[in-house]
């Protein structure tokens, strides 16, 4: 098993750049600039499936950026008469962009977790419950096709930053949160390359042993990613996974033994979410869980050791 190979990510267009640095950058934008731009943004993503796909499209493309050099120059022209405040930032610190990604990867995560509704119009009747009675904005087939992709290779990014606001965003898409009112936009039933992907960099993480800086950025935001769709809905997450959930528990059974305090901890995380389920992958392979808890018990980490004890009470 092996994760698949990331495809080119195209650029986000300027007019998605403008709009996201006035909105990462508070510090520099003026209260007026920054409301109009919350305004511009909710304007896009309820116009209509088209405009809503069409802007989650830029929010993934500019998460997976790791420079504004990557920019054609038509672009990079409409940037540099636009001169505003935010946008020199970008220039003068590296440290903004990093903070641009960021607000790109929220502001994608909170419109698939959180669409808004189909029709805009506000005359359109609700159901008992509140809700727009055509129903919320959901991704079209050829938008979900390329953010796909390019949450995976986010997932993997060298920036811790960057990985934790893409697993989120991956959660918040492919499983759904009753607790919370979410629906999958683009569910794990729906995504069948999801796991497997995942699976792939968990396993080319524990097997590296050259330390491979770009397999162990995989392995962490992949078990991250995993964590998070365990504890949004296990339930969903068993019976919607696909064959590649056979795969699952030996691997996170092999987190028990690595070097690494964080690997550990967010394999032990996982099995301790899926107890609660109890699935049949797990059940075979008890005895070497309950070997893995007992030689983790002892783990220099009191982290790891309070992880072991959260398992055997939950069991």
């Amino acid at each position: 098993m092996s994760a698949v190979s990331s495809p080119q990510v195209n650029p986000p267009s300027a007019d998605a750049l403008l709009l996201l640095a006035t909105l990462s950058n508070p510090a520099v934008t003026s209260h007026i600039e920054h409301t109009e731009a919350l305004a511009a943004r909710d304007r896009a993503l309820g116009a209509s499936p088209a405009s809503y796909g069409n802007l989650c499209t830029h929010f993934a493309r500019t998460l997976a950026m790791t420079s504004p050099s990557a920019l054609p120059e038509s672009e990079t022209a409409k940037l540099a008469q636009a001169q505003t405040p935010a946008l020199h930032q970008l220039q003068v610190d590296p440290n903004a962009w990093i903070s641009l990604r960021q607000m790109a990867g929220l502001l994608l995560k909170n419109a698939i977790a959180s669409p808004p509704p189909a029709n805009s119009d506000p005359s359109v009747q609700t159901d008992g419950l509140g809700r727009p009675a055509g129903g919320y904005m959901k991704l079209l087939p050829e938008y979900a096709a390329e953010i796909k992709p390019i949450l995976l290779r986010c997932v993997s990014d060298p920036d811790l930053n960057i990985r934790r606001v893409a697993s989120t965003t991956v959660s918040s898409a492919a499983i759904s949160n009753k607790a919370r009112g979410r629906m999958a936009n683009m569910p794990i039933s729906e995504w069948p390359e999801l796991l497997p992907y995942l699976l792939g960099c968990v396993e080319s993480g524990l097997t590296d042993t050259g330390r491979n800086e770009n397999a162990a950025a995989a392995l962490d935001g992949s078990l991250l990613t995993l964590r998070k769709m365990i504890e949004d809905n296990p339930t969903e997450f068993e019976h919607n996974a696909g064959p590649a959930f056979a795969n699952l528990v030996p691997l996170l059974l092999g987190t028990f033994q690595s070097p690494t305090d964080r690997v550990k901890k967010e394999g032990l995380r996982c099995i301790n979410n899926l107890i609660m389920t109890m699935p049949g992958g797990l059940i075979v392979h008890m005895n070497d869980y309950l070997g893995g808890l007992s030689a983790l018990a002892a783990d220099e980490s009191w982290e790891v050791r309070r992880l072991v004890c959260q398992a055997i009470v939950t069991m």
